[in-house]
């Protein structure tokens, strides 16, 4: 018995549809993964290094995972191994300034760190030079506290008693508000007038509740230089301490509560020199000065996420010199050296 022909074209059009839909599945499936080969030796736990092979791209990927569970590895951060090439003018025009600024007697050293957060290419100019990061650590230690809050809600609504300190701190060039002692505050206003105001007040009492090794596993876990929170001649360098700008703008070390709370702290910041200043207004800047001396020799740097609408990018620079209202000065001209070569059209 012949099948009527409407139920013939109905079965060729499921066939046809049917088979549209698994290749469409294989386009899609092929657009997607990036095959990814583990180099020798296989994959490190615990927040340390792991080098795959992009072949599609023919390029080296450098991995950083989270390795405290059997069965799941997040991923924190993904990084291209080389330098873009399509930096290599700018490289050569922002050396060309810290070499001009050199001479003039302004600075002994300047590194810079760029990566465009669109695409993850990035230039590094002596980036691997390490410098007192100062202020700067205090998005460590607020990144430290909002991953308790996830570990342990009511994290931030706890009072902590702010105390007199034993002896002043070490005089701020600049400075903004201060906690008063003799009060209590909770973590979250503490973490707001450490980050906004710098204040240096806030961030001794935060430090006197901190947990050193869950600190110390911060770093591990970011596979970055480990921190003693007392250590005051602890260095580092743009592209690793970068990598606390990258977790909290792709929210992968905490969660998107909490890093748009960290980010919006660090947009409100009261200091407008340095990298903010040359950038027009009404593009948000999420950003962190910090500034530490040793002798006559000081060390200013600024990291932070400037949100061109066409190029978000994160940069950080750090100097050294002895003039610290100087060295911000140098930090304005090569901020805004890297946002006119970004933006221009």
């Amino acid at each position: 018995m012949k099948k009527p022909a409407t139920l013939l074209v109905q079965q060729k059009e499921l066939t046809l549809i049917a088979g549209a839909f698994i290749a469409l599945v294989v386009l899609i499936g092929s657009l997607l993964f990036l095959e990814i080969k583990p180099a020798a030796g296989g994959e490190k736990e615990n927040g340390e290094n792991i080098h795959a092979q992009a072949t599609s791209a023919n390029s080296s990927l450098i991995l950083i995972r989270k390795g405290e569970h059997n069965l799941v590895r997040p991923l924190i951060l993904a990084d291209i191994d080389a330098e873009s090439p399509e930096y290599l003018s700018l490289k050569g025009r922002l050396s060309q300034t810290i070499t001009s600024f050199k001479q003039k007697g302004i600075i002994t050293n300047a590194s810079v760190y760029l990566k465009r957060l669109s695409d993850g290419s990035w230039m590094n100019l002596n980036g691997n030079e390490t410098y007192l990061p100062g202020s700067l650590m205090k998005v460590a230690i607020m990144l430290y506290y909002l991953k308790q809050e996830e570990l342990h809600p009511g994290t931030l609504a706890q009072e902590f008693f702010c105390r007199k300190p034993a002896q002043e701190f070490p005089k701020q060039e600049f400075e903004g508000e201060t906690i008063i002692p003799g009060r209590s505050y909770k973590v979250s206003a503490l973490i707001r007038s450490m980050i906004i105001e710098s204040d240096n007040l806030a961030t001794n009492t935060l430090c006197q509740h901190l947990d050193g090794a869950a600190f110390h596993q911060m770093f591990v876990d970011l596979s970055m230089p480990p921190d003693d929170i007392n250590d005051l001649e602890y260095v580092i360098s743009p592209r690793e301490y970068s990598k606390f700008l990258r977790v909290l703008y792709n929210a992968t070390y905490v969660g998107e509560e909490m890093s748009e709370f960290a980010l919006s702290l660090m947009i409100q910041s009261k200091f407008k020199d340095g990298l903010v200043k040359p950038i027009p207004a009404g593009i948000m800047i999420a950003h962190k000065f910090g500034e530490r001396g040793k002798n006559s020799v000081m060390d200013f740097s600024e990291s932070g996420i400037i949100y061109d609408k066409k190029e978000p990018y994160l940069l950080t620079i750090m100097t050294r010199g002895s003039d610290m209202k100087e060295q911000s000065k140098v930090i304005s001209e090569l901020s805004g050296e890297v946002f006119h070569s970004l933006t221009k059209e």
